[in-house]
């Protein structure tokens, strides 16, 4: 199992802002072509007895699989759901991947955000878990790197999304409690 760390902060913005953007529809759909995806679809937003919220999300990439890949998979689509619990007393999304190949690969994991002052602290952490014999170590490092490309990427545009989105008054942003469209 290969542990992935990524740890990001952002400025300007301060924690309640922040989440409120990490979960809405439309800086979500802003991001979709540039980081490689066609899609994003919030499926299932449920508040639970213990105030968390069970959060699913479908994804759909631009690119498809090769033919052969396809026809294993039984669609040339590269798709997949991320099941998630938001804590929104601790500021903690913990996820599963869900995707046509858990048997040969699983990724779950839990990103957790912390007010910095003049920020925004983000934490991932991710385990990715490869079953394929042979091929299990080159699988887990393409994967990290994968993980540390797009989240470098995101960095970049949600810092650009904040500070084009932030409001034009000084009072501070409005707590999202519960998760905002």
């Amino acid at each position: 199992m290969k542990k992935i760390l990524v740890e990001q902060t952002y400025r300007r913005v301060d924690l309640a802002r922040f989440e409120q953007t990490f979960f809405s529809q439309a800086f979500n759909d802003a991001i979709c072509d540039p980081v490689g995806m066609r899609e994003r679809q919030l499926v299932e937003e449920t508040a639970l007895d213990d105030g968390t919220v069970r959060l699913v999300t479908r994804w759909v990439a631009k690119a498809q699989l090769p033919r052969v890949l396809g026809k294993l998979a039984g669609t040339r689509e590269i798709s997949y759901r991320e099941r998630s619990i938001w804590d929104p007393e601790n500021h903690t999304l913990s996820y599963e991947i869900v995707h046509p190949f858990e048997k040969q690969f699983q990724v779950r994991g839990s990103i957790h955000f912390s007010s910095t002052g003049d920020g925004v602290h983000q934490r991932l952490e991710a385990e990715v878990q490869v079953k394929i014999p042979g091929v299990r170590s080159m699988v887990e490092r393409f994967l990290e790197g994968e993980l540390n490309k797009a989240y470098e990427l995101k960095h970049g545009l949600m810092q650009r999304y904040l500070d084009d989105h932030a409001p034009r008054d000084a009072a501070p942003a409005q707590s999202p409690g519960a998760i905002d469209e």
